[in-house]
Formats: C-alpha cells, structure tokens, sequence
C-alpha cells in the first residue's frame, strides 16, 4: 500500500486504522478522531507517441506528500485522487497526471502533484510532479529517469504501475499507455 515503515507516523496510543482511496469520493471522519495522517500520491503522466522512429518521450512520476490534519468527529473531507495521464495516438504529446488532495471546503489540506507529459516531437521526457501541500515530500522523478513515483509506483512501462508511475513514450505507429492513478492512504487512531 505505500505505506512508511522505515518514518513512521507520529506515535499515538491505539493501533490504527488504514483506509485507501483510489478514486475520488467525500470521508466523514469517524467518532473520536482528532487526528489523521494522510499518504498522497499524484497521478503519472503519460509518454508521448512520436509516428516516426525515434522514441517520444516518458511520462514524469507523481509527487509524494505526506502530513498529519487535525479533523473534528463527523466533518466531511473531500478526496480528490488524481487520475493517471491518458495514453495518445502516433504524432501526439502525452497527457500531465492529474493533481491529488485533501480538503475541507474549499482550503487544501495536503495536495501531490501529478506528473508532466512526454512530448512527441523534440522526445522530451516529462517532469516530475512537484510543489504540493504537506509536512514531508520527495517529487516525483523526471520522465528520463525512469518517471516513478516516490514510494509508490514505477515508471517507464508500456503503462504507469499504481500509485502514480509515468508511462512510456512510444515510437512508429504505436500509441502510448496510460499514466498510473494516484492514491491516497489516511491513517487514524480512535479509542477502543
């Protein structure tokens, strides 16, 4: 699931809860919880599709962000879980990754970004997502290095493996795959 063994969360007194997010949806937190620490991947870029030889160019990775929100029992949370760039057809640019958040209304609480297209014509890989909302983060890494996901999913394969890995440029004919989606994982701890 992505989650931190070697930093760990801060220490509570209950074991906790995990709950993960691969879509978008609204959690109302659950009673007794004053606390949670959330996970966020952004979602993959997708390579681009050159129509000649020469390869175009990767999809960047989905950054990673991290950070413990104070919540108040029964509050609603939007989660927002950003969707992984769109394979394209020959002679096209590929598609950013979409960005992934927490919110309360409409204040951000934590945000990754998603990651950058690949490019068709100069090959040009895309950029890992960066610049997101949160107490930790590591960006996402750069379509020519591989385009992975901090944490999370590799980059680099004819698609983007989950949470957030960039997708491959394709040459010839041939289309590009898809970016990965991003995730989100809360972890909360509540009295027994």
């Amino acid at each position: 699931m992505g989650l931190d063994i070697v930093n760990p969360p801060p220490a509570f007194l209950f074991v906790p809860t995990i709950v993960v997010f691969d879509a978008s949806t609204t959690w109302v937190v659950p009673p007794g919880v004053s606390k949670v620490y959330g996970q966020l991947w952004g979602g993959g870029g997708s390579g681009g599709a050159s129509g000649v030889t020469a390869r175009a160019g990767n999809g960047g990775g989905g950054e990673y962000r991290a950070g413990t929100i104070v919540t108040s029992p029964g509050e609603s949370l939007i989660i927002t879980v950003g969707l992984g760039g769109a394979g394209v057809p020959e002679s096209t640019d590929g598609h950013p990754g979409g960005d992934t958040n927490i919110k309360r209304g409409g204040s951000t609480l934590l945000e990754a970004k998603g990651g950058g297209p690949g490019l068709q014509g100069s090959g040009s890989h895309g950029a890992g997502g960066t610049g997101g909302t949160g107490s930790e983060g590591i960006d996402g890494q750069y379509g020519g290095s591989g385009g992975s996901s901090p944490k999370g999913g590799w980059g680099s394969g004819a698609t983007g493996q989950p949470p957030g890995g960039g997708s491959l440029g394709a040459n010839s004919i041939n289309s590009s795959g898809d970016g990965a989606h991003g995730r989100i994982v809360i972890m909360y701890w509540q009295p027994a």
